[in-house]
Formats: C-alpha cells, structure tokens, sequence
C-alpha cells in the first residue's frame, strides 16, 4: 500500500490535487511514501496538515473513494440543476417573445 498527499486547490476545499513531482521528462508523477506515518510527516512537516493523507493505488485506473465519489455526486447534481435552471429560463423567454410579452430580466 502507498500514501499519497492530496491538497486543496480552492478556497472552499472542494478540488484537490494530489502532491506531484517532475520526472525526467518533466511529467508530473505522484509523489508516494511507504507509509501513513511518513506522508503524515511531509504533511505535518512541510504542508502543516493542510493537505490530505490518502491511500494511493497505483493501478492504471486509479479508484475513488465513497468520498470521493458523493462528492463528484453532489457536484453532477448542481450543474444539471444550473443546467436544467439555465435551459427553462432561456424556453421562458422564447415563449414570451412568442406571445408578445416584452421580457426583461431586470
């Protein structure tokens, strides 16, 4: 098993990206410990516990979290609602223009 350092990458804490490093093709590669206690170390140490100690799989595919994914959940919710929002406002105008009702949305 390895760890990684996960850090957030915005304000509210929702986006992070895992700590990463240059390979020799200056490609960022995951940067992996052994252990928890020695990511916790780098994090405590370097980061000052603002990052996220994770179990990291280093399989092609890599596998998300419960976590991870009701968080990725909630997220594709709010964008159909916006989208859904978005899209009945745009058939409301259409239809208004249709019936001669002068819309503003002031």
């Amino acid at each position: 098993m390895k760890y990684a350092i996960k850090l957030p990458i915005d304000i509210d804490g929702s986006d992070w990206l895992y700590l990463t490093t240059p390979d020799e093709d200056g490609n960022p590669v995951v940067v992996t410990f052994d252990t928890k206690k020695m990511a916790d170390g780098v994090n405590f140490g370097v980061w000052s516990n603002y990052g996220r100690v994770v179990e990291y799989h280093e399989d092609p595919v890599d596998k998300l979290t419960d976590e991870e994914i009701e968080e990725l959940r909630v997220k594709k919710q709010a964008i159909k609602e916006e989208l859904y929002d978005k899209v009945k406002m745009e058939m409301f105008k259409a239809s208004s223009a249709l019936e001669g009702i002068d819309y503003d949305e002031s």
